[in-house]
């Protein structure tokens, strides 16, 4: 005679129930007395008296079993998949190059036993980078997208990265001109690149 579970591993995701298979052999075996159940690991599931068998939390967990003097041990290996990704990136924003910025993101549940490596990633590397751990760096300015995958979940945002003017120069202080005289004064920007209109407004005292 011989009595023991069907199955000598059983997977499970964390919420889910069932009732392990126990198998009597010979089937038509008499003396059976019962059966007794007991949960090695209560900190991750939960048995009933009858065997009833409730996953609560991921990890690795044994059921033993008792009847007529034969004994058998059930493993449970639980599983608590990702059920949701989220990050802080807005569906656009604006930077200064030069300047940077973290992205952070969260997953649900806390303890999934899933893959959560982010791979984040921007579409033109000559105008931002960004790092493993979601430190985007505006290096020119251009529109580019920054993306993050975690799992099956993906996410996009588009930088605007600008130059600001922080001033403008004229090549001379003082000049001397004849009346009827045409002159052109040179403007100098800078930064030269600046993404700023660089239309000027000219007004004279005189």
């Amino acid at each position: 005679r011989k009595i023991s579970f069907s199955h000598n591993v059983i997977k499970m995701n964390v919420g889910e129930e069932t009732d392990p298979e126990v198998i009597i052999d010979p089937e038509d075996a008499t003396l059976y007395e019962g059966f007794a159940f007991t949960n090695l690991n209560p900190e991750l599931m939960t048995v009933s008296e009858d065997g009833h068998l409730i996953a609560e939390h991921p990890g690795y967990g044994k059921v033993r079993l008792k009847s007529n003097g034969f004994k058998d041990v059930l493993a449970v290996r639980i599983y608590s998949p990702l059920t949701g990704v989220f990050w802080d990136g807005e569906e656009e924003f604006t930077i200064v190059r030069g300047e940077s910025r973290h992205f952070s993101y969260s997953f649900e549940p806390a303890d999934t036993t899933d893959d959560t490596t982010p791979s984040f990633s921007v579409s033109d590397p000559a105008l931002a980078s960004i790092d493993e751990d979601g430190t985007f760096t505006a290096l020119n300015s251009g529109d580019v997208s920054v993306s993050l995958r975690v799992g099956d979940y993906a996410f996009s945002s588009l930088a605007h990265i600008i130059v600001p003017l922080q001033g403008i120069y004229l090549s001379f202080e003082a000049l001397t001109v004849r009346a009827g005289d045409t002159l052109t004064i040179p403007v100098s920007f800078f930064p030269e690149d600046t993404t700023e209109d660089r239309t000027v407004s000219w007004s004279s005292d005189n």
